[in-house]
């Protein structure tokens, strides 16, 4: 128990020490830094509603779900914002660039105005009420949780030429498996899937240019834009669909590989 502990204790530092930083010294790496640590926490929470009948995993990570959502909304932003400024060839003067930043600015609004010292106070709080079901957790629980989401990952993998929900799915049971192993007591170099390093840079590449694609799609289809930039951003959308087809195929590649050695 005394590692969980100190686990739990370094996220909870962690995440508190990202949220107590004054707005303007807000970057991109700090939204994804938050993200990242919410995920290593949400890893824990899944090994302790694995080894706990009583425990309410979705209840009890509903705070940190909540500061995930609009971390990740802002950071979605960003992240489109970096994708046209390297394919736009007129960035300062597109008005989708502009709204773009406007809607950012809307986002660290909501956000910001969710982190207050009450809702730190209540993400303390939710920590001390939680380590006690920290109890739950053995080491035959840690090996059985640690199947589980083992099984399940090759599950996915095990389809050939896997779609964007399937590659969706990968990304999140990757994730999983890569935050659990740092809590539990495993064999690290006996894990191929985890060994690859390649797959998970790939997928992210993927799902980045994805999430740009998918508003690219609702912006079109629902906003008024002058003739001469929809035809830009359309050509954007058609060389992200390119780079994301060949990224498919790189991603399926790298998983043919792991049924060799995985599921031999």
């Amino acid at each position: 128990m005394k590692a969980y502990k100190k686990y739990f204790k370094n996220r909870i530092v962690a995440i508190v020490k990202l949220l107590a930083k004054p707005r303007h010294k807000y970057n991109a790496n700090t939204f994804h830094n938050l993200r990242v640590e919410i995920k290593k926490l949400h890893a824990l929470f899944y090994l302790i509603n694995y080894s706990s009948k009583d425990f309410k995993c979705k209840k009890n990570f509903k705070i940190f779900k909540l500061i995930f959502y609009h971390a990740g909304k802002v950071r979605e932003l960003q992240i489109e914002q970096a994708m046209l400024k390297k394919y736009l060839t007129n960035t300062i003067n597109s008005s989708y660039s502009k709204s773009l930043k406007d809607l950012q600015l809307n986002e660290e609004e909501i956000f910001f105005a969710l982190i207050n010292k009450k809702f730190i106070a209540q993400i303390k709080n939710k920590y001390q009420q939680l380590i006690p079901t920290l109890k739950a957790i053995n080491s035959k629980k840690e090996k059985g949780f640690w199947k589980k989401r083992l099984k399940k990952t090759k599950k996915i993998i095990s389809n050939h030429n896997l779609q964007t929900l399937q590659i969706h799915e990968l990304r999140k049971q990757l994730k999983i498996l890569n935050y659990s192993r740092k809590i539990i007591s495993i064999n690290k170099q006996s894990t191929p899937i985890l060994m690859n390093k390649n797959l998970p840079e790939l997928i992210g590449k993927w799902h980045d240019s994805d999430l740009v694609i998918t508003h690219f799609k609702k912006i079109m289809n629902s906003e008024i834009m002058n003739t001469e930039e929809l035809a830009e951003l359309k050509n954007i959308k058609l060389k992200l669909l390119t780079k994301n087809t060949q990224l498919l195929k790189e991603i399926n590649i790298e998983i043919d590989t792991l049924i060799k050695n995985v599921l031999k």
